[in-house]
């Protein structure tokens, strides 16, 4: 086989072809005396009995010996051998370094970098904080201001005039209820204009759980009030509806 690849691959994988055979034939003569051992041969091997696959996976790491490609010796890993680590230099190789036996050995004052820098061997991530800028977070809080003091003025005329006849009818308590929940919108969105260069660790971590409560609560009250209202109205049609047909009838029975 070293003879074929040498022929036909111009050498390029012969010595390592050559290694590969020689591991393997004598992977199996070390295979031959475990199994002896136990009583077996390898002409019984099958590629379901794990008991001799697993006698022949130990018997891997007992071989050892110099090949074509240096040497040869087998590991968890992989193969255990020394491994130059070259660089092209003036468009000829330059040894730089060794890895043998999991450790690698460099000599650095072969290595050269251009303009002196390390080149990067991956996409790099850099981590900021984003803030928004002061116009635009004085704008956010002079609107939602406005919003806090435009609801805060419609919960006391709701309550001041909750007696009269169109207040009334209007559901007072679910209009209360929809007004405090837009506070506490309005007043998320004050709270998602701070951050870590306004406040410390610990003051922006209440801040982020008032933030998840307060915004959850307030869309609650603010729709689950409105939609509470919609079926009132439901309702009261389809109550009127039912009353009108009930009366039509008792005329109809009058008139007989």
């Amino acid at each position: 086989m070293a003879e074929y690849f040498a022929t036909f691959d111009n050498g390029k994988f012969s010595h390592l072809v050559y290694d590969g055979i020689w591991a393997v034939a004598l992977t199996l003569n070390a295979t031959i005396g475990r199994l002896k051992d136990t009583g077996r041969t390898l002409d019984e091997f099958t590629y379901g009995n794990r008991n001799m696959t697993n006698i022949m996976a130990q018997a891997v790491y007992d071989v050892e010996f110099i090949g074509v490609t240096g040497h040869m010796r087998m590991g968890k890993y992989g193969r255990q051998g020394t491994v130059d680590i070259l660089r092209i230099h003036n468009d000829s190789y330059l040894k730089v370094g060794i890895f043998s036996q999991g450790k690698v050995s460099m000599n650095n004052t072969l290595v050269k970098w251009r303009a002196g820098r390390v080149p990067r061997d991956a996409k790099p991530t850099l981590a900021r904080n984003v803030a928004l800028d002061i116009t635009t977070a004085s704008v956010f809080i002079v609107v939602a201001s406005l919003g806090i003091v435009l609801a805060v003025a419609f919960l006391v005329f709701n309550v001041y005039y909750r007696h009269e006849r169109l207040i009334r009818m209007s559901s007072p308590n679910l209009n209360n209820l929809i007004v405090i929940g837009c506070i506490l919108i309005y007043m998320v969105a004050i709270l998602m204009v701070l951050n870590a260069d306004m406040l410390n660790v610990a003051s922006l971590s209440i801040v982020c759980k008032l933030r998840n409560w307060m915004m959850s609560v307030g869309y609650s009250l603010a729709f689950g009030a409105m939609l509470s209202k919609t079926w009132r109205v439901h309702k009261i049609f389809m109550c009127t509806r039912k009353y009108k047909r009930e009366i039509g009838r008792a005329s109809c029975r009058e008139r007989v």
